[in-house]
């Protein structure tokens, strides 16, 4: 089996995580693609950040509309800090003799190699992240090139997929402004159901 872990906070998830999750699953023909939000302790959420239950309730959207997408808990049930590392051995013990994928932006594509043991990460999955625009397309094949003295295999996505930031989405809502086009329908609705953001 292809898998592959796409991580973040997701808060919340937008379009732009979806088009990537959908792009990835075609590009690589992915049998599953696992969204992991990060756990965050309770006390360290604030009016930007939201519990671990409504990111992973948000994520759960996803799975209506591509099959092969699943919501993930790994690294919520492990609570306290996760480390990419971590969360990629539990998975290939989950899915043993799978094909182990990570999904990355590109700001931390680029710094990969300053990551809590980046040759372990590179040597249980292949690196995949997806340019933003054209400029950047250049930087990232040189960046992938770096990245080989880790031992890693990336693949670079150059398909250009929607620009919006969590952070643009929080702040539509905040300002009373619909984010509808930049979320989900459903995740609309939940933020406006649960008073997210607000």
């Amino acid at each position: 089996m292809k898998i592959a872990m796409f991580g973040g906070s997701f808060n919340p998830p937008h379009i732009g995580h979806f088009q990537i999750a959908e792009k990835f699953i075609k590009r690589l023909s992915l049998d599953r693609l696992l969204l992991v939000p990060a756990f965050i302790p309770p006390h360290k959420l604030g009016a930007d950040m939201v519990s671990a239950e409504h990111r992973l309730n948000m994520c759960g959207f996803y799975e209506k509309y591509n099959d092969k997408i699943t919501a993930s808990d790994i690294e919520i049930k492990r609570g306290g800090r996760s480390y990419t590392v971590d969360t990629l051995k539990e998975i290939g013990e989950i899915y043993p003799d799978s094909e182990l994928y990570l999904i990355v932006g590109a700001d931390m594509y680029m710094s990969l190699q300053s990551w809590y043991r980046p040759e372990d990460i590179c040597s249980l999955a292949k690196i995949c992240t997806v340019s933003r625009n054209d400029d950047d397309v250049y930087e990232l094949e040189n960046h992938s090139r770096f990245l080989k003295r880790f031992g890693c295999d990336s693949v670079i996505l150059t398909d250009r997929v929607m620009a919006v930031s969590s952070t643009e989405v929080r702040k539509a809502v905040k300002d009373g402004a619909s984010p509808s086009g930049l979320v989900l329908p459903e995740v609309y609705d939940y933020i406006r159901t649960h008073g997210l953001y607000v």
